[in-house]
Parts: structure tokens; C-alpha cells; sequence
């Protein structure tokens, strides 16, 4: 087929699909706008915006229901298959979200029926991204949500000495993981450090102070709960 040709049958599948969309024909729509990634399976731009109807469209959910998973988690494999090394992770991601999404929801059975597939691809994602901190904080919230407590504990050192604590979200998860095992001075440390290392512009002030607030009363250090107390009346 000619660009010619392939440019018109584009603007026709993607005619049809708006056309259904205009009719309130979800699946039809959805499902037309899918064989783009068949005709044009090197073009990024096809599943990610397949993807997105499933994410952002309430009514493509309630349509597809439990297959939604399904197209999600093929469309990934098709994805990662076909495009560039620079492209995929957005995709592996996505495909992590998902097993999340299936695990922690209310399809229990899904996980009992796909232990084994869920391992396998932990292993590729540790073997692949060791160190994208991005698919890591995924395979952390995947551990917890798995209740695998010590791959979720050795994998959030990790992300931290990674980060060196300069990443907001792995630092709460750690000071989370503290507060549940006692160690509050090691926490009460840990955020000091960030609020010193980024005092003219600290995102998220509000939430550390309160923190350190609670973290100094338990401690019965009631002079330092009241002066993170004080800052943080003053936060505009």
C-alpha cells in the first residue's frame, strides 16, 4: 500500500470512529479506531490514545467492563512488541498500573489464575528498568498492593538511596514505612533533611510540618511539635 493509499484508509477509519463516537456507539468506536494499530503498527501515537479512552472515558469502562483490562493489556504487549526502545516504557507502565488495577479491585480471582504471570513479569520489569524510578515506584505499589511486605521494603531502600531522598513521593513511602515500624527519629530526620535541602522551596510544606508535628508529640518533644507548629500557621 502507497502513503497515498494508507494516509485515505487513516482518514477513513478514523472517520468511522468519530462517526460511532457521535452516535454514542462506544464500542464500535472504540473497536474501528483499534485496527490503526494493525495498519499502522510503528506509530506510537495509535495506543497510546487507544489506551487513553480507556482511562479517561468513563463510559468506555462501563461499555467493555472486565474486557477493558484485557485491551489494555494487550494493547500494551502489541506496543512493546512493535515500537522503539524509547517508546515502550510508557507501555510497560501502563501494563503495571493494570495488573495493579486487577489485583487491588475487586477481580481477586484474576491473580489466582495469574500468579505465575504477574511473577514472570516482575522479573522482567526488575531485569529491564532496575533503575527507572518510575516503573520502580509502580513495582512497589504492585508488592504492596501482592503483600509481598519484604520485596515492597527492600525495593523502597532502594528507590531511596537511588533518589537520595530528593524524590517527595519515595520519601513519604519511607517515612510511612518508619512510622510502621517505630523508627520515628530516623523519620523525624529524614524530613528535617529534605525541609533544609529545599527551604526556599520546599514543595508539599504543609504536609512535612504536619508530619513532623505528630512525629515530635509522640516523642513527647512538645517544644519542637509547637514550633513546626507555628511555621506552619504561617504558610500562606
Amino acid at each position: 500500500m502507497d502513503q497515498n493509499d494508507l494516509h485515505k484508509k487513516i482518514q477513513n477509519i478514523e472517520k468511522i470512529s468519530r462517526a460511532h463516537f457521535k452516535k454514542e456507539e462506544i464500542r464500535e468506536a472504540i473497536l474501528t479506531y483499534k485496527e490503526l494499530q494493525f495498519l499502522c503498527p510503528k506509530d506510537e501515537k495509535y495506543y497510546s490514545t487507544y489506551l487513553r479512552f480507556f482511562k479517561e472515558e468513563e463510559i468506555v469502562i462501563a461499555e467493555f467492563l472486565q474486557e477493558s483490562f484485557t485491551e489494555i493489556l494487550e494493547t500494551c504487549e502489541r506496543a512493546i512488541k512493535n515500537l522503539t526502545a524509547d517508546e515502550v516504557p510508557f507501555f510497560y507502565k501502563r501494563k503495571l498500573e493494570t495488573y495493579i488495577e486487577l489485583i487491588d479491585g475487586s477481580f481477586g480471582s484474576w491473580y489466582t489464575k495469574n500468579k505465575d504471570l504477574t511473577d514472570q513479569f516482575i522479573g522482567e520489569m526488575l531485569q529491564k528498568y532496575p533503575e527507572n524510578i518510575s516503573v520502580l515506584k509502580r513495582l512497589h505499589r504492585l508488592y504492596d498492593v501482592l503483600g509481598r511486605d519484604d520485596e515492597a521494603a527492600t525495593l523502597l531502600d532502594k528507590m531511596y538511596k537511588m533518589t537520595n531522598g530528593n524524590d517527595f513521593r519515595v520519601m513519604i513511602l519511607k517515612i510511612g514505612a518508619l512510622k510502621n515500624t517505630q523508627n520515628t527519629e530516623e523519620a523525624i530526620e529524614i524530613l528535617e533533611t529534605y525541609v533544609e535541602k529545599y527551604k526556599d522551596g520546599a514543595n508539599n510544606l504543609k504536609n512535612i510540618y504536619t508530619q513532623l508535628i505528630a512525629l515530635y508529640k509522640k516523642i513527647n518533644n512538645h517544644a519542637k511539635a509547637n514550633y513546626y507548629d507555628t511555621l506552619l500557621d504561617n504558610i500562606d
